[in-house]
This record gives structure tokens, sequence and C-alpha cells, in this order.
């Protein structure tokens, strides 16, 4: 019996490996399913591996391209932190500004998600690739609008340890419970129409249940990437700060 194995697809996992049987004058053929990674060296020299090699390097290349810098790490943490604060103002900063320029109303406020949120800025250098590491997810900025009502759900259901990123809004809490929210220092108004710069991730498919039974009166697409206001932010202010403030405010309990 002659027995001739040969490796069908190089770079795609799984891998499937034929076996050609040579039986008298007749081939009996079979294949079985393998894990790329022992026989990646089957992939080495070949035409592939080196196209591979040639997108890697250009890939490598624009990821390590310096944008700007960081005076100090922006760090992420719950119940808020610099890196988050920079983020909800950023967005609601750009979001607000394209309103305007469609003739719509202004922005309210923000609200985002730490689980978006993949990483700290490090001190010194900012690359395009820092910011990919920051910003994972290809999120588009939407701006949803809801009742005042809805909007009081959304924030009665955060509390000081779980919290989630947002600007143009204050909360207070005591202990862990919120008694006093304030959007532009002003209490919610249950029948106002409220414009919220926020994710489509979280909108559309209830990412960390932020507005989970939330009704929206509208729901506006911009197709711009969050990670994409990011960059085009850092390369306009070259140097990046950011602090926390009095957005969270966490009262003991007596």
């Amino acid at each position: 019996m002659m027995k001739k194995w040969f490796l069908g697809l190089c770079l795609l996992c799984p891998v499937f490996l034929f076996a050609q049987d040579f039986l008298g004058d007749k081939y009996v053929y079979s294949y079985h399913q393998e894990n790329l990674t022992p026989r990646i060296e089957l992939c080495k020299n070949s035409p592939i591996q080196a196209y591979y090699d040639s997108l890697k390097s250009i890939y490598d290349a624009e990821m390590g391209i310096v944008i700007g810098e960081a005076q100090q790490e922006l760090k992420v943490f719950k119940p808020q932190s610099p890196l988050s604060n920079l983020l909800t103002d950023m967005v609601y900063e750009y979001a607000d500004s394209l309103a305007q320029s469609r003739k719509n109303p202004k922005v309210d406020l923000t609200i985002l998600n730490f689980g978006g949120i993949r990483g700290n800025i490090p001190q010194g250098d900012i690359t395009i690739g820092t910011i990919y590491s920051v910003l994972s997810f290809d999120n588009l900025i939407v701006i949803a609008s809801m009742k005042g009502s809805e909007l009081q759900k959304v924030f009665k259901r955060f509390t000081a340890k779980y919290n989630q990123p947002y600007s143009h809004a204050k909360v207070t809490y005591l202990g862990d419970d919120p008694i006093e929210i304030l959007v532009n220092g002003e209490k919610i108004d249950a029948e106002k129409t409220y414009r919220v710069a926020t994710l489509d991730f979280l909108v559309f498919n209830n990412g960390d249940g932020i507005f989970d039974g939330v009704t929206f009166e509208n729901i506006e697409e911009t197709n711009v990437l969050f990670r994409d206001i990011l960059l085009n932010y850092v390369k306009k202010k070259k140097v990046v700060e950011a602090q926390l403030d009095d957005r969270v405010v966490i009262k003991p309990q007596r």
C-alpha cells in the first residue's frame, strides 16, 4: 500500500489533510482535520508566507506611527477615570458639532461603556497602534433621542461600583445608590426629549444592558467610528491630557 499526504490549505484554520491510498488498480481517498499550529512549518518559505510577511510589515509600520503624546498615563477604571472622562468629553464635542452642522438639535450628553475601553494610554508617545489597542472594536457613534423618563431609567440602574462613563451629566451617590442626577446642571425633566451621543453597540445590541428596556424616539446614525474620532483628536491636540472631576460624587452612608 502506498499512502501520500499533502496539505490542502496552508494558512486557513482548520486545515484539512487529504490521504491518497493506492489499492491495486483503485485509489481510495480520505481526509481528516488537523490544527494549523503543528504544521505551520509547511508554509515556511512559501509564496503565501512571503505575502503574509509583506502585509505584516506594512501593518506594523502603520501601527508604529506616532500621532501625539500623553504627558502622564491615562488610565481607565470605575466609577470614573481620566481616560473615560476624556473619551466621553471628546465624543460629546464631536457629536454636538456634527448635529449643529446638520442643523439638528444640540446633543445633551454622552453615555459610553467601560467594556468598550480595552486598555490605558501609556505615558509618552501615542501611536496609531495605541489607539487600536484602547478602542479595539469597530463601534460607530449614534445619537439616540429619548424622553427624560427613559433617560432616568438608564441612570437609576447605575451604581457607585458599576457606573458607566458619561459626559455633561453628574450623579451623586449615597453609598452605592444614585440620589441626584443632573444633566447640564439641571434635574432630568421626564417630559423633555434628550439627545444622547452613544455607541451603536449599546443601542442596537443592548450592549452591557445600559439601554435595556429603554424606548427611543429616534436614532441618528453617523457612520463614524469611535476609534477614528480618537485618532483625529490626538492628531489635532498633539499633547493629550485628562483628569478626574465632579461628574461622579460618592457620599458615604452614615
